[in-house]
């Protein structure tokens, strides 16, 4: 064989082999980087339509108190905060100390009420996560090294939406998904998920005996949808060359209240009410967004997600009372949209 074609052919296995080893997209940033995050939070939401029927006549929403048009109300949130990566080992942080610089609360209703709030308490505030082998877990701590309060214990370590990142090395056009109650991470960045659930379930037991606890929202989240990401290369953006994940939100799902509800109407009536109900969920949405992520400092520079979700609740029923025998239908149709960077 001529040393030629013998360099050739080797030339040609490298470059199958740069090919096949993709693009990496990693989390990587330096020790003592500091990072300044801002989050912000818009969620819309108006009642679109209610309509009920009794005894087969159809009520109007005014005989119920409802004013379809001020039945709405926008609210947003925003909060800043500073990162330092102090201790990192590959890509898990070791140690990582935040301190919140402010956070402001806004909100407007259809009638005209409206409100903001500057949650003057989180100023300064700081605290430390520091990974504890262990138990394997971040303890959180101030700077000080005492125990944060109960309400700073729900937060989460993970600010930088690696939660997006491919779980292997991929190529322009590849695609994966986010699902679960990961999920309910991306709509609320830097909140630990698990613990904000369980302090949830704690408060509603305070209530008393309830069929329907908050973590129970998680068994159905597995199929409630996804996120599709796609990686689409690169570009430039100020001198820099970030990674492109391009996010597309699917949410479908259909639950049946039915159980639920009717326990409930029988605890409520003490069984003496004889009934026969119906319900459902049904919730449908879609949007888009985009990360971009920073391939050389290896943490992600902007995060966008645009998403409208209608939720459509189909009840019908009849009971049995003590005036006599009654039959309701209803189908109430609320629609939200909700936006985070």
């Amino acid at each position: 064989m001529k040393l030629t074609t013998l360099c050739a052919g080797i030339a040609g296995l490298a470059g199958i082999a740069a090919i096949s080893a993709g693009t990496e997209l990693a989390f990587k940033p330096a020790e003592a980087t500091k990072l300044s995050k801002e989050f912000t939070i818009n969620l819309d939401f108006a009642l679109d339509d209610l309509i009920v029927s009794m005894n087969g006549e159809e009520m109007d929403p005014a005989m119920m108190g409802l004013d379809l048009d001020k039945a709405q109300a926008q609210v947003s949130m925003t909060v800043n905060f500073n990162d330092v990566y102090v201790g990192m080992s590959g890509n898990k942080t070791t140690e990582l100390k935040r301190t919140f610089e402010s956070g402001t609360a806004e909100y407007e209703a259809g009638d005209g009420e409206s409100g903001n709030e500057s949650m003057d308490e989180l100023e300064g505030q700081v605290i430390v996560f520091k990974w504890n082998e262990e138990k394997g877990q971040y303890d959180l701590t101030d700077e000080d090294g005492e125990e944060v309060d109960e309400d700073m214990q729900m937060m989460a370590e993970d600010a930088d939406l690696r939660i997006f990142l491919p779980k292997s090395e991929v190529e322009e056009g590849d695609s994966w998904s986010v699902k679960g109650k990961d999920l309910l991470g991306v709509f609320v960045p830097g909140v630990n998920i698990d613990k904000a659930m369980a302090r949830a379930d704690e408060e509603a037991a305070k209530e008393g005996d309830v069929p329907f606890t908050p973590s129970d929202f998680l068994n159905f989240m597995e199929e409630l949808g996804e996120i599709e990401c796609t990686y689409q290369g690169t570009k430039e953006v100020n001198g820099r060359v970030l990674q492109v994940i391009a996010l597309k939100p699917m949410i479908e799902k259909t639950i049946d209240l039915t159980d639920v509800l009717t326990e409930i109407i029988d605890e409520a009536s003490g069984g003496a009410q004889e009934f026969d109900l119906s319900v459902e969920l049904i919730l449908e949405g879609e949007g888009s967004g985009e990360l971009l992520w920073d391939a050389e400092a290896g943490h992600f520079r902007s995060y966008k997600l645009d998403m409208d979700l209608q939720t459509l609740i189909d009840a019908s029923g009849s009971a049995q009372g003590m005036s006599g025998a009654a039959e309701v239908e209803a189908t109430t149709t609320v629609s939200y949209s909700f936006t985070a960077e």
